[in-house]
């Protein structure tokens, strides 16, 4: 028997011809997960309370550990399994990713865990703008992303929001990695010129906004939309947003030539996502729609001048709302299918953990925020088309062919998601640039990062449809949504409970209709103890994972 002691909570017992026993401390017992391989992939289980847990390994570490122990790392770094063998790694990765680093620096925070790692997923697009793409032609997809993070009030999205906005609004213009090898062949930054144009530009855009009453700001190196605005608002500031990037170019003579890249990307940190739904709404939508997919050109209304267009438009999005406010938005039909395909709808029920102060963060940490800090300054300094391999576009062509084949094959089989899956190759090219760029600067990503970026939406997805809360004409719908929510957020709750809580959002008679069908579809389970005292049954109702 051969041990590697991962940390202090976690160690992997290797026996041979057998399986590993991941050993580990779990909120301060000891457990050991027996491993077991199912469908080409390996399983921890454990008995922990008298109950059978089963879980994917990679989310064994994350989901258990991660959220307390600030252990952050994927089973990959040490495991690497196949359908026919499994080996394990002695020789362990100790450095940390940027990624990593986020999660630690962020360790403080009570929000739900995933809010904080599509936070940074959201956090890299919208610091490469619109300068770097896969595809070529009508074809190339930009690493922008429009996120929106779904939960209760007083569930953490405006903390995590509040930190991608620190991070982004950091580097001013002044701050720009300047072009400094104008002979290499590819080499990319800013030139002198070119910054002075852009600080000019940006500077008397801001003066305008604010009537030269506010001349001490500087502009952003990359733009960020103010957190309440209007469709005209909206429209001024992603053309003001115009930012150029030069780029050495070898011409048919073989003499390297320098040439400007121009792009007019912007981002939003919203707390709210109401902010952004006020006059001319409709308007605001489709120019959302409009410039989610980065056009060379875009041209849309205004109300005073006609029309006009901006040119290499980019947004990017991220924001918070709750449950209600979307099923309002979609009643009223705000929003419809075409902006939830385009959308990541990151839910969640409750905070990781309660406190009721937020304590500091460590030296350690905040090293960790600067170490992100320069990274994001360097992407701001990349531009170019971004280069794969012939075999991972095999691979994800052949990925797709099955995916598309049977609804079966999703992650989630909801009809409220038929629009979002026909955009599935775009997501993951999406969620793969962000993955590849949240570490490295290459522009050339490997096949292992779009497996990785599958993996991640293929666990994301299984609760984006609960966000899409599309009118009905059944009225049961919603009280069963109200219901598998209100259940969700307790964990487990009795039927006593349930039905004196959710009394004022129907009858005992609707209540019941409701739940027979969360159960019968397998969104809720009930199970049943009995008192030993008095021979009372309880009934109880979860939500399946």
């Amino acid at each position: 028997m051969t041990k590697y002691q991962i940390n202090k909570n976690i160690a992997i017992l290797l026996d041979d011809d057998k399986l590993p026993i991941v050993e580990s401390s779990l909120w301060n017992k000891s457990c050991r997960w027996k491993l077991c391989k199912a469908d080409s992939k390996i399983y921890g289980l454990c008995d922990i309370n008298g109950k059978k847990k089963k879980i994917f390994l990679g989310e064994l570490i994350h989901r258990y550990h991660a959220p307390y122990k600030k252990v952050y790392f994927n089973s990959r770094d040490y495991l690497d399994y196949r359908l026919s063998n499994l080996t394990v790694r002695p020789s362990l990765r100790t450095a940390m990713t940027n990624f990593e680093r986020w999660m630690e620096y962020n360790d403080v925070l009570p929000s739900p865990t995933n809010y904080i790692e599509w936070g940074y997923r959201y956090l890299i697009g919208a610091a490469l703008q619109r300068r770097v793409w896969l595809g070529d032609g009508e074809q190339k997809c930009f690493p922008n992303k429009y996120c929106l993070l779904v939960g209760p009030p007083g569930t953490g999205k405006g903390l995590v929001i509040k930190e991608i906005y620190g991070v982004l609004s950091h580097w001013k213009l002044d701050d720009v990695v300047k072009l400094s090898n104008p002979e290499k062949d590819g080499a990319t930054g800013v030139h002198e010129a070119v910054l002075a144009a852009d600080k000019k530009s940006a500077e008397d855009s801001m003066n305008q906004a604010n009537n030269s009453r506010i001349t001490a700001l500087k502009p952003l190196l990359i733009p960020i939309a103010p957190d309440a605005t209007t469709y005209e608002a909206l429209v001024e500031h992603v053309a003001s947003s115009y930012r150029r990037i030069n780029y050495i170019k070898v011409n048919g003579d073989n003499k390297p030539e320098m040439k400007v890249y121009g792009h007019s990307s912007a981002c939003f940190c919203l707390p709210e996502f109401s902010s952004l739904l006020r006059k001319r709404t409709e308007d605001t939508v489709n120019y959302m729609l409009g410039l989610y997919d980065c056009p060379e050109t875009y041209e849309y209304s205004t109300k005073t001048q006609g029309k006009d267009m901006v040119r290499r438009g980019c947004l990017n999005l991220i924001a918070g709302t709750t449950p209600s406010f979307m099923e309002r938005i979609f009643d009223t039909n705000l929003l419809d299918e075409g902006f939830s395909s385009r959308l990541f709808a990151i839910c969640a029920s409750r905070n990781r953990f309660s406190c009721f102060f937020i304590k500091g963060r460590s030296p350690a940490q905040e090293e960790h925020r600067k170490v992100i800090l320069e990274h994001v300054r360097k992407l701001t300094s990349l531009y170019g088309p971004i280069r794969i391999s012939q075999q991972t576009r095999d691979y994800m062509e052949s990925w797709m062919v099955k995916h598309d084949e049977s609804r079966s094959n999703r992650a989630n089989k909801s009809a409220k998601l038929d629009a979002y899956y026909a955009r599935e190759n775009l997501h993951v090219t999406k969620v793969a640039i962000s993955e590849w760029f949240s570490d490295h600067t290459e522009l050339e990503i490997p096949l292992e990062y779009f497996q990785r970026a599958i993996e991640i939406l293929q666990k994301e997805e299984k609760t984006m449809d609960n966000a899409l809360v599309m009118n009905s004409a059944n009225p049961i719908a919603k009280l069963a949504r109200q219901i598998k929510e209100y259940i969700k957020s307790k964990e487990k709750v009795s039927s006593v409970e349930l039905i004196a809580d959710m009394f004022y959002h129907g009858s005992n008679e609707a209540i019941g209709e409701a739940l027979n069908h969360l159960i019968e579809i397998g969104d809720v389970f009930p199970s049943e103890t009995t008192d030993s005292g008095t021979d009372r049954k309880t009934i109880w109702y979860q939500v399946k994972l």
